[in-house]
């Protein structure tokens, strides 16, 4: 189940199903993360070499990824606590040297400009969007993912820090009047994220209480913090988990037909 790593890092490990995962099980991929990583590499097929941005890219095992599969990576980064994390997921990369905590003078100098779970911590989405294409070139792919359903709005994602959730005429008009053409809609995540979301619920119901809508320190810890994941992995990695996450990631798309997930993830266009 092992794939090779950059020489000397003997702070992670590489899971063919999963990614990235920290030794000391600090930083695991969570099951939602799973399921959008298996839809998101699927996607990625159908782009070829292409200089790539990731805005946000919390532990960095997406932008490993990527940098693996032979893409030129740059992360943007804005939490600090993100970014040491990154930085330890992609040292002895070439990726590691581009770990941003502001954006430089990126105009129209990227192929893709990819962003997951992002943009509902902002509070103007419209205007980070707007930003973000400004660094892509004409024509530029921009690839998205976002958490669906306002139905769905729980203690989780007032301890995430969320702003939102999207409904997808909502989350369809954002791209199109900020100069982006959809290239292809999907929703990610049904069955299992239904389940994991009531037990999210739970286990964040009385921290949420303490906290606004939008909470930064929500924000900054959400794609690094997997305490309650953590004790979960080791069944992940069984036998018996890795059968069930398989199964996951396939039904996902069976029933993406039918519209059913809690998260949507959008490829789309740069109009010229």
């Amino acid at each position: 189940m092992m794939s090779k790593l950059p020489e000397n890092n003997n702070l992670v490990s590489f899971d063919k199903d999963y990614g990235l995962y920290f030794n000391d099980l600090s930083w695991v991929p969570a099951p939602r993360y799973v399921l959008r990583r298996f839809r998101v590499c699927k996607i990625l097929r159908g782009i070829s070499t292409a200089r790539i941005l990731e805005v946000g890219c919390g532990a960095g095992a997406l932008s490993y990824d990527c940098w693996q599969k032979g893409y030129e990576v740059e992360v943007l980064e804005r939490s600090a606590e993100a970014r040491l994390v990154a930085s330890q997921t992609l040292l002895n990369t070439a990726v590691a040297k581009s770990i941003h905590a502001e954006s430089l003078d990126w105009n129209q100098q990227f192929d893709v400009i990819m962003s997951f779970e992002v943009l509902e911590h902002i509070e103007n989405d419209k205007a980070a969007l707007i930003e973000w294409l400004k660094w892509l070139k004409p024509g530029g792919m921009c690839l998205l993912s976002v958490p669906a359903l306002m139905s769905k709005w729980g203690p989780k994602d007032v301890w995430a820090g969320h702003f939102r959730r999207y409904e997808k005429q909502e989350f369809l008009k954002l791209m199109n009047d900020c100069g982006l053409e959809c290239i292809h809609f999907e929703t990610y995540g049904y069955p299992l994220t239904y389940l994991t979301n009531i037990l999210r619920d739970r286990i964040h119901n009385a921290d949420s209480k303490k906290r606004p809508v939008g909470d930064l320190e929500g924000t900054e810890r959400s794609g690094i913090e997997r305490k309650s994941e953590a004790k979960l992995f080791s069944f992940q990695q069984s036998y018996i988990g890795r059968m069930l996450m398989r199964l996951c990631c396939h039904a996902q798309s069976a029933f993406a037909k039918f519209g059913l997930g809690d998260g949507y993830i959008v490829l789309a266009k740069k109009k010229n």
